[in-house]
């Protein structure tokens, strides 16, 4: 028997425990789907799915606690993949869980905020701090494998760079992190995130500095207007994928007149449905569409 015979469940979305229910701002686009008729659950990612019939897709959402049980996440998303339609796909969410993503997108041409990785079990010295662009009153240091402000530090740059050593050492301890200058036009214009779905623009929000983890729309966030040339840097950007996914985050900032790409977010992102008229529908269609094509 083909296996989506005997499934009891359209669509689940994956979150954690302390939004058992979902994220609010996805529940706009869960609503969607059942108004369209299709079955839908939210469930934490680490719960005892022991009891769960399978779905015909599985949708990355609030996992926001991976970081913390990262190789609980990969095995499970395994798992999830071999059951289910998980979007987005593992091709594109397991390279994208570490950091160092960013490095790769600079060797095929895409700007990315100057980062400096630092290796787990590498030796970390002043000089390490040198080789980050000059010009910059401070630089953040942060977790490789990581989410929001979790593990990650503002230092100001200067001659004793001792507590910034001190950060990297303590975040190597238990795997790689990154070195990034500050730019301080997050205070300013904003660090942008430009949401895609199914490939296609879909709206922009400005985040707040040091964003806190936090529900879609309570951590500071507003609407924004998306410039061309970063719509350019984000399709590019988006280009070097192998496929085209389910959603996409790609958050921007603009230094100096110039842009450079901060993240490319495949796993977990906040899409802020809630902040564009109709992009929950658009989302909710985007599913749909997908399980159509697994049924073909």
């Amino acid at each position: 028997m083909i296996w989506w015979k005997k499934i009891a469940l359209d669509v689940v979305f994956l979150s954690y425990e302390d939004l058992p229910a979902g994220d609010p701002d996805d529940n706009l686009a869960l609503a969607e789907l059942t108004e369209m008729g299709l079955r839908c659950k939210t469930i934490d990612w680490r719960g005892d799915h022991s009891d769960l019939v399978r779905a015909k897709v599985m949708v990355l959402r609030s996992c926001w606690n991976y970081h913390k049980h990262f190789e609980e996440f990969c095995a499970k998303l395994e798992a999830f993949s071999r059951q289910s339609l998980l979007l987005n796909p593992l091709a594109l969410v397991l390279p994208n869980l570490h950091k160092s993503y960013l490095l790769r997108l600079a060797e095929r041409g895409v700007r990315i905020c100057p980062t400096y990785l630092c290796k787990q079990g590498e030796q970390t010295d002043q000089s390490t701090l040198l080789k980050l662009p000059s010009g910059y009153d401070a630089y953040i240091v942060k977790p490789a494998i990581g989410l929001a402000t979790s593990g990650v530090a503002k230092f100001r740059n200067g001659q004793d760079n001792s507590a910034a050593l001190i950060h990297i050492e303590t975040l190597q301890k238990v795997g790689d992190c990154l070195v990034q200058p500050y730019f301080n036009a997050v205070e300013g214009e904003g660090e942008k995130s430009l949401v895609y779905i199914n490939g296609v623009f879909s709206h922009c929000v400005r985040k707040a500095p040091f964003q806190i983890l936090a529900a879609a729309g309570h951590a500071g966030e507003s609407p924004s207007v998306a410039l061309p040339e970063q719509l350019e840097l984000a399709r590019l950007a988006l280009s070097t994928l192998s496929e085209t996914p389910l959603y996409a985050r790609v958050d921007v900032v603009r230094q100096d007149g110039v842009d450079y790409l901060m993240e490319l977010e495949l796993t977990e992102p906040s899409l802020f449905l809630s902040m564009k008229d109709g992009s929950a529908a658009q989302f909710a269609r985007a599913i749909a569409d997908r399980i159509s094509s697994v049924m073909d």
